[in-house]
């Protein structure tokens, strides 16, 4: 069978190119040059140049901050474009002396801003430049906060001038103290919510340029305190607050879980064992709580006593309750508070929120079209939720399903995976009271069926394959109890193997394969499981090693992309094997049928002498022992069956005596052979 030529190797020159070619780039892509700028002039001035606009390398950076609290940022950037006014020396028209540098930090706190005086002593604020040969820091000259847009206006200081030739970064830090209080509302925790967005602009004072805003912005995910988010589960609670006045040993902090609603609300158990709830603060590792009071939805907790030395919190403090304390989240989605206040100075509230997000999920949570699963909801409004298909919001004809009421902000609707022939999903939409809607995807997996439902070892089977997955791109192998029944062909290569082409079985446009296949000799009746294999799923043997487990060679097709697939080798196609570490695309048991067995008479004592009849036992081998074995009850007959051969008729009758070691009862006979027949009769072993 021809098979189509391979690609050759690329030549060392073309190869060279293309490296070279790549790593200027990669190099272009780093540097970010100025859209105005020729490609080997990366750090014009933008007053040199009519373009408005510009874009300049940020390295973007994933902050994860605790809510309301103070927390360290530190922005990596590429400051505006400089310009060479001597050979070696580079001058920075964003950076002069009075330059501003805006940071925009949306969701932050900044009415608690360290006073000037602070941010210059402490060095709580710095911009440093990364040159090499002439690193540079300086405190800010101002530092001043707009609370309404969100924003930190830094002016810049002499120092920076000149000090960044191509290449070198501008590392901004503003540190712990700063008091620029991350936002309480937790996001970017999950892939269900962004981050926050931190954005920097370069502002020039004098010469009237445009503002540069950097066009990669960091990032700041606000941790969620719940371990969780689905509702009405049990979770872990990390409560960071902070304590306006200090806090010492054996004083009590009020943890107030009460919602608007009962479903509003956390769930708390009657009592907690103070093992399961620990305070921390600085200095100081996370430690017992010395008590724990539940009253209602109010857990009071008493601060422990370390060592001789009098505690004394005063600023940020932690207390977690640990999953074995069993509290719940609410059972409905939303935002909820959580009030943390110390006993004594109930004035001082910390407010806590805690997000919880709406689940929809099936059960089981994909399968064949056909499927009956369950679509529970959990954290819904209160009232009749809405269910319907399709790939939109939008209800159309013919795809409304039902409704649920809920209960405990919960509902469950029984339903069947249906749709169109082939799509690889099944989607479900909820709508609920306030108008919210929500949707879940019930992945469809290939379903298998067979003509004749029921078949003997020998015979042919057709098997039908219904939504096969789109990822594989055809079938190539089918297995019967572990063996094989059909396997595509290849051609090998020095490097890798290729199926050919006429070997395999592809879908129609309903996604359906269907082919015989012939069930293997000499598999045991009963349920024998059918699974069908794509092309990943294959390996071809080696010339000599057909039935000792070999390293499974690649694809050509999956080679990397330049890797030379060698020449074809010279042994002809070869059917390919299933490889072991891969799970069929689908699969399904069928229904293995003996041969028609009885024995007279039905019932005999152990050691007595039965007749095994047999019929329908049609020869498959006209070579070698037909009957290999004869057995009761997993116990072989004491006589020899080699010499026995199947007549042509396919009936015959053979003398065997019960085995002295089957049990009481009715006890299977299994005669196994070439010819797959058995069991079964069924007699009556009398002790």
């Amino acid at each position: 069978m021809a098979v189509p030529p391979r690609s050759r190797p690329l030549i060392p020159a073309t190869a060279l190119a293309l490296a070279l070619a790549l790593a200027v780039l990669l190099a272009h892509s780093t540097l970010r040059a100025h859209p105005c700028a020729s490609p080997t002039d990366f750090h014009r001035d933008a007053s040199s140049r009519t373009c408005r606009s510009q874009e300049h390398l940020s390295p973007g950076r994933l902050t994860y901050v605790n809510p309301g609290q103070d927390h360290e940022l530190v922005l990596d950037l590429v400051p505006p474009p400089s310009e060479e006014t001597q050979p070696g020396e580079h001058y920075n028209r964003y950076l002069e002396a009075g330059d501003h540098i805006r940071i925009t930090l949306p969701g932050y706190d900044l009415s608690r801003l360290a006073t000037q005086e602070q941010i210059a002593d402490g060095s709580l604020i710095t911009i440093a430049s990364t040159n090499p040969a002439d690193p540079r820091t300086e405190t800010p000259q101002s530092a001043r906060a707009d609370q309404p847009t969100q924003s930190l206006l830094l002016t810049v200081g002499a120092n920076l001038e000149s000090a960044f030739p191509p290449g070198s970064h501008l590392v901004i830090t503003l540190k712990e103290g700063t008091n620029l209080l991350a936002p309480d509302t937790p996001s970017g925790f999950d892939d269900k919510s962004d981050p926050y967005p931190v954005t920097v602009t370069f502002i020039d004072t004098g010469t009237g340029l445009p503002e540069i805003e950097t066009g990669q912005v960091h990032s700041v995910a606000t941790r969620n305190p719940v371990s969780s988010t689905v509702p009405g589960e049990e979770v872990r609670l990390t409560l960071h607050t902070h304590a306006r006045t200090p806090i010492r040993g054996n004083e009590d902090v009020v943890v107030d879980f009460t919602g608007p609603s009962p479903d509003a609300s956390f769930t708390v158990p009657e009592t907690i064992d103070e093992r399961n709830v620990t305070v921390e603060w600085p200095g100081q590792s996370p430690t017992q709580a010395a008590g724990v009071l539940v009253q209602g939805t109010k857990v009071i907790i008493t601060i422990p006593v370390i060592g001789d030395e009098p505690t004394r919190i005063s600023g940020n403090y932690t207390i977690t309750f640990k999953e074995r304390a069993k509290v719940r989240n609410p059972k409905a989605a939303g935002t909820h508070i959580i009030s943390l206040y110390p006993a004594a100075h109930p004035d001082t509230v910390d407010e806590i929120i805690a997000v919880i997000r709406r689940t929809t999920t099936a059960d089981p949570p994909r399968g064949p079209r056909g499927t009956h699963f369950t679509l529970e909801g959990k954290g819904y409004a209160d009232g009749t939720v809405t269910v319907f298909s399709g790939d939109d919001d939008t209800i159309d004809a013919g795809e409304m399903l039902g409704f649920a009421n809920t209960q405990n902000a919960a509902f469950t609707l029984e339903l069947t995976a249906r749709g169109d022939p082939g799509t690889p999903v099944y989607r479900v939409w909820t709508l609920d009271g306030n108008g919210v809607y929500h949707s879940v995807d019930f992945p469809i997996e290939s379903a298998m069926s067979f003509d004749p439902e029921r078949v003997r070892s020998g015979q042919e089977l057709q098997v039908t394959i219904t939504d096969w997955e789109q990822e594989h791109p055809a079938l190539a192998a089918v297995t019967i109890g572990g063996r094989t029944a059909y396997a595509a062909t290849a051609v090998g290569y020095q490097n890798c193997f290729d199926l050919v082409p006429d070997g395999l079985h592809s879908s129609d446009r309903n996604g359906t394969i269907s082919l015989r296949v012939t069930v293997p000799v000499s598999l045991p009746p009963g349920r024998q499981n059918v699974a069908a294999y794509g092309p990943a799923h294959v390996r071809m043997p080696q010339p000599g090693e057909e039935d000792s487990p070999v390293l499974s060679k690649p694809h050509c097709s999956a080679l990397p992309e330049g890797t030379d697939p060698g020449e074809p080798t010279d042994d002809p196609a070869r059917p390919v094997r299933v490889s072991v570490s891969h799970d069929p695309v689908a699969s399904m048991p069928v229904e293995l049928i003996g041969r028609g067995l009885r024995t007279v008479p039905r019932t005999a004592a152990r050691g007595e002498r039965i007749t095994i009849i047999g019929s329908d036992t049609a020869r498959i081998s006209d070579s070698g022992r037909d009957l290999q074995e004869i057995s009761i009850a997993g116990s072989q007959v004491t006589e020899d069956p080699g010499s026995f051969h199947l007549p042509p008729s396919g009936e015959f009758a053979l003398a065997v005596t019960v085995p002295l070691d089957a049990p009481g009862g009715a006890n299977e006979v299994r005669c196994q052979g070439r010819g797959d027949f058995g069991p079964s009769g069924r007699r009556k072993s009398v002790p």
